[in-house]
Protein backbone atom coordinates (compact mmCIF):
# COMPACT_ATOMS: atom_id res chain seq x y z
CA UNK A 1 0.00 0.00 0.00
CA UNK A 2 1.02 3.64 -0.31
CA UNK A 3 0.84 6.77 1.87
CA UNK A 4 -0.05 10.08 0.31
CA UNK A 5 1.83 13.18 1.57
CA UNK A 6 1.64 16.83 0.81
CA UNK A 7 5.21 17.79 1.67
CA UNK A 8 7.05 20.34 -0.41
CA UNK A 9 10.27 18.31 -0.70
CA UNK A 10 8.37 15.32 -2.07
CA UNK A 11 6.11 17.27 -4.34
CA UNK A 12 2.41 17.81 -3.83
CA UNK A 13 0.44 14.60 -4.12
CA UNK A 14 3.49 12.43 -4.91
CA UNK A 15 2.95 8.72 -4.21
CA UNK A 16 5.59 6.99 -2.11
CA UNK A 17 5.93 3.19 -1.83
CA UNK A 18 4.60 1.75 1.43
CA UNK A 19 7.84 0.91 3.28
CA UNK A 20 9.58 4.10 2.21
CA UNK A 21 6.48 6.10 2.96
CA UNK A 22 6.28 4.68 6.47
CA UNK A 23 9.97 5.50 7.04
CA UNK A 24 9.49 9.09 5.87
CA UNK A 25 6.42 9.46 8.04
CA UNK A 26 8.34 8.31 11.09
CA UNK A 27 11.12 10.78 10.33
CA UNK A 28 8.64 13.63 9.96
CA UNK A 29 6.89 12.73 13.20
CA UNK A 30 10.21 12.58 15.05
CA UNK A 31 11.24 15.98 13.69
CA UNK A 32 7.92 17.59 14.50
CA UNK A 33 8.08 19.66 17.71
CA UNK A 34 5.99 18.43 20.57
CA UNK A 35 2.80 20.41 21.03
CA UNK A 36 2.90 22.95 23.83
CA UNK A 37 1.22 21.77 26.97
CA UNK A 38 -2.17 23.33 27.52
CA UNK A 39 -2.02 22.74 31.24
CA UNK A 40 -2.09 26.08 33.01
CA UNK A 41 0.51 26.91 35.61
CA UNK A 42 -0.55 26.01 39.14
CA UNK A 43 -2.36 28.80 40.91
CA UNK A 44 -0.35 30.54 43.60
CA UNK A 45 -1.77 32.28 46.64
CA UNK A 46 -0.27 35.72 47.07
CA UNK A 47 0.12 36.83 50.68
CA UNK A 48 1.32 40.34 51.13
CA UNK A 49 3.82 40.99 53.93
CA UNK A 50 3.14 44.38 55.50
CA UNK A 51 6.34 45.80 56.93
CA UNK A 52 6.41 47.88 60.08
CA UNK A 53 5.87 51.48 58.95
CA UNK A 54 6.30 53.27 62.28
CA UNK A 55 8.16 52.22 65.41
CA UNK A 56 7.07 54.17 68.48
CA UNK A 57 9.01 54.11 71.74
CA UNK A 58 7.82 55.11 75.16
CA UNK A 59 10.60 56.84 77.08
CA UNK A 60 11.07 53.93 79.47
CA UNK A 61 11.32 51.43 76.62
CA UNK A 62 14.06 53.44 74.89
CA UNK A 63 16.07 55.03 77.69
CA UNK A 64 17.83 53.43 80.64
CA UNK A 65 16.56 55.64 83.45
CA UNK A 66 19.59 55.43 85.84
CA UNK A 67 22.11 56.37 83.13
CA UNK A 68 19.87 58.40 80.75
CA UNK A 69 21.47 56.50 77.86
CA UNK A 70 19.73 54.48 75.19
CA UNK A 71 18.95 50.92 76.16
CA UNK A 72 20.74 48.04 74.52
CA UNK A 73 19.30 47.24 71.11
CA UNK A 74 17.72 50.65 70.53
CA UNK A 75 20.50 52.02 68.31
CA UNK A 76 20.38 48.91 66.13
CA UNK A 77 16.59 49.16 65.82
CA UNK A 78 16.93 52.80 64.79
CA UNK A 79 19.46 51.83 62.11
CA UNK A 80 17.17 49.07 60.83
CA UNK A 81 14.24 51.49 60.68
CA UNK A 82 16.35 53.98 58.72
CA UNK A 83 17.44 51.31 56.24
CA UNK A 84 13.89 50.01 55.79
CA UNK A 85 12.20 53.40 55.51
CA UNK A 86 10.22 52.99 58.74
CA UNK A 87 9.41 56.11 60.76
CA UNK A 88 10.43 56.40 64.41
CA UNK A 89 8.88 58.41 67.23
CA UNK A 90 9.45 58.85 70.96
CA UNK A 91 6.58 59.52 73.37
CA UNK A 92 7.81 61.93 76.00
CA UNK A 93 5.69 62.70 79.08
CA UNK A 94 5.93 66.02 80.93
CA UNK A 95 8.90 66.38 83.26
CA UNK A 96 11.05 63.83 81.45
CA UNK A 97 14.74 64.20 82.43
CA UNK A 98 17.38 64.91 79.81
CA UNK A 99 18.57 61.79 78.04
CA UNK A 100 20.54 60.62 75.05
CA UNK A 101 18.58 61.54 71.90
CA UNK A 102 17.14 59.02 69.47
CA UNK A 103 18.64 59.89 66.04
CA UNK A 104 15.96 60.36 63.40
CA UNK A 105 13.07 60.04 65.84
CA UNK A 106 10.18 62.48 66.19
CA UNK A 107 9.63 63.52 69.80
CA UNK A 108 5.93 63.60 70.63
CA UNK A 109 4.97 65.14 73.99
CA UNK A 110 2.10 63.61 75.94
CA UNK A 111 -0.12 65.39 78.43
CA UNK A 112 0.41 62.86 81.20
CA UNK A 113 2.73 60.04 82.20
CA UNK A 114 0.79 57.60 80.01
CA UNK A 115 -0.18 58.28 76.37
CA UNK A 116 -3.82 58.22 75.30
CA UNK A 117 -5.49 56.67 72.27
CA UNK A 118 -6.13 60.13 70.84
CA UNK A 119 -2.46 61.15 71.26
CA UNK A 120 -1.17 58.06 69.45
CA UNK A 121 -3.64 58.54 66.60
CA UNK A 122 -2.68 62.23 66.32
CA UNK A 123 0.99 61.22 66.21
CA UNK A 124 0.35 58.71 63.43
CA UNK A 125 -1.68 61.20 61.40
CA UNK A 126 1.14 63.75 61.66
CA UNK A 127 3.69 61.35 60.16
CA UNK A 128 4.31 60.96 56.45
CA UNK A 129 5.77 58.10 54.43
CA UNK A 130 7.21 59.56 51.24
CA UNK A 131 7.45 56.28 49.30
CA UNK A 132 5.15 53.63 50.81
CA UNK A 133 5.34 50.07 49.54
CA UNK A 134 2.37 48.69 47.62
CA UNK A 135 0.94 45.18 47.52
CA UNK A 136 3.53 42.39 47.14
CA UNK A 137 6.36 44.91 46.96
CA UNK A 138 4.87 46.97 44.12
CA UNK A 139 5.25 50.77 44.28
CA UNK A 140 2.71 52.45 46.54
CA UNK A 141 1.08 55.86 46.36
CA UNK A 142 3.39 58.24 44.54
CA UNK A 143 2.32 61.16 46.72
CA UNK A 144 2.96 59.30 49.99
CA UNK A 145 0.62 58.81 52.92
CA UNK A 146 0.47 58.50 56.69
CA UNK A 147 1.39 55.16 58.26
CA UNK A 148 -1.35 52.56 58.50
CA UNK A 149 -2.32 52.06 62.14
CA UNK A 150 -2.08 48.27 61.91
CA UNK A 151 1.52 48.64 60.70
CA UNK A 152 2.59 50.78 63.66
CA UNK A 153 4.27 49.13 66.65
CA UNK A 154 4.54 50.69 70.11
CA UNK A 155 7.16 49.41 72.55
CA UNK A 156 5.45 49.62 75.93
CA UNK A 157 6.37 49.02 79.56
CA UNK A 158 3.03 49.73 81.29
CA UNK A 159 -0.62 48.78 81.08
CA UNK A 160 -1.68 52.35 80.28
CA UNK A 161 0.60 52.57 77.24
CA UNK A 162 -0.53 49.11 76.16
CA UNK A 163 -4.19 50.14 76.30
CA UNK A 164 -3.46 53.29 74.28
CA UNK A 165 -1.61 51.35 71.58
CA UNK A 166 -4.33 48.72 71.25
CA UNK A 167 -7.06 51.35 71.20
CA UNK A 168 -5.31 53.23 68.39
CA UNK A 169 -5.29 50.05 66.30
CA UNK A 170 -1.54 49.57 66.68
CA UNK A 171 0.52 46.65 67.90
CA UNK A 172 1.87 46.70 71.46
CA UNK A 173 5.13 44.92 72.31
CA UNK A 174 5.83 44.75 76.01
CA UNK A 175 9.37 45.06 77.41
CA UNK A 176 10.64 45.45 80.99
CA UNK A 177 10.69 49.06 82.24
CA UNK A 178 14.30 48.70 83.38
CA UNK A 179 17.37 47.40 81.59
CA UNK A 180 17.85 44.38 83.84
CA UNK A 181 14.31 44.27 85.18
CA UNK A 182 11.26 42.12 84.68
CA UNK A 183 8.20 42.60 82.54
CA UNK A 184 5.24 44.26 84.26
CA UNK A 185 2.84 41.41 85.10
CA UNK A 186 -0.15 43.59 84.17
CA UNK A 187 0.80 43.59 80.48
CA UNK A 188 1.83 39.94 80.33
CA UNK A 189 -0.70 38.29 78.02
CA UNK A 190 -2.34 41.64 77.23
CA UNK A 191 0.21 43.14 74.84
CA UNK A 192 0.46 41.52 71.42
CA UNK A 193 3.94 40.24 72.30
CA UNK A 194 5.92 40.26 75.54
CA UNK A 195 9.72 40.13 75.60
CA UNK A 196 11.49 39.42 78.84
CA UNK A 197 15.09 38.66 79.83
CA UNK A 198 17.49 37.33 77.24
CA UNK A 199 21.22 37.85 76.75
CA UNK A 200 23.18 40.36 74.71
CA UNK A 201 20.65 43.05 73.83
CA UNK A 202 18.11 41.60 76.25
CA UNK A 203 14.41 41.97 75.36
CA UNK A 204 15.24 44.52 72.66
CA UNK A 205 17.09 41.87 70.66
CA UNK A 206 14.07 41.76 68.34
CA UNK A 207 14.49 42.75 64.69
CA UNK A 208 12.38 45.20 62.73
CA UNK A 209 11.45 42.40 60.32
CA UNK A 210 9.94 40.52 63.28
CA UNK A 211 7.31 43.26 63.46
CA UNK A 212 5.90 42.63 59.98
CA UNK A 213 2.38 41.31 59.39
CA UNK A 214 2.48 38.34 59.21
CA UNK A 215 5.70 38.12 61.19
CA UNK A 216 7.34 36.53 64.19
CA UNK A 217 4.68 37.65 66.69
CA UNK A 218 1.33 37.93 64.85
CA UNK A 219 -0.35 36.88 61.60
CA UNK A 220 -3.23 39.27 60.97
CA UNK A 221 -3.59 43.06 61.05
CA UNK A 222 -4.52 44.69 64.34
CA UNK A 223 -7.95 46.22 64.97
CA UNK A 224 -8.70 49.04 67.45
CA UNK A 225 -9.81 47.40 70.70
CA UNK A 226 -9.80 47.91 74.44
CA UNK A 227 -8.31 45.62 77.08
CA UNK A 228 -11.49 43.49 77.04
CA UNK A 229 -11.27 43.04 73.27
CA UNK A 230 -14.20 45.33 72.44
CA UNK A 231 -14.02 47.44 69.29
CA UNK A 232 -13.24 51.10 69.96
CA UNK A 233 -13.02 54.35 68.07
CA UNK A 234 -9.28 54.84 67.35
CA UNK A 235 -9.60 58.60 67.63
CA UNK A 236 -11.11 58.62 71.12
CA UNK A 237 -10.85 55.11 72.57
CA UNK A 238 -14.62 55.02 73.19
CA UNK A 239 -16.28 51.63 72.77
CA UNK A 240 -18.09 51.38 69.46
CA UNK A 241 -21.79 50.50 69.66
CA UNK A 242 -22.73 47.20 68.06
CA UNK A 243 -25.96 46.90 66.11
CA UNK A 244 -26.72 43.52 67.67
CA UNK A 245 -27.04 44.68 71.26
CA UNK A 246 -26.59 48.43 71.22
CA UNK A 247 -23.59 48.21 73.52
CA UNK A 248 -21.16 51.12 73.50
CA UNK A 249 -20.68 54.70 74.42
Amino acid sequence: FCFRFRVGSLGAGRRVPGAAGLFVMLLLCAARPAPASRRSAPAKMLRNIDRCEALIFTTSSAVDQPTSRLRRGVSRLLAEASDDGALVALLEPPGSPEHEPLPGAVTWPTNAAEPTVAELTSLRESMHIAAPAGFAGAPGAAWGREPVAARCVVLVTSLGATAAALGAGMRAVGVPPEEEGWLDEEIDGVADACLDGGIGEGPLALRLTDLSTPGAYWLNPALPRDLEGRAVDPTTGAVVARAADGEGA
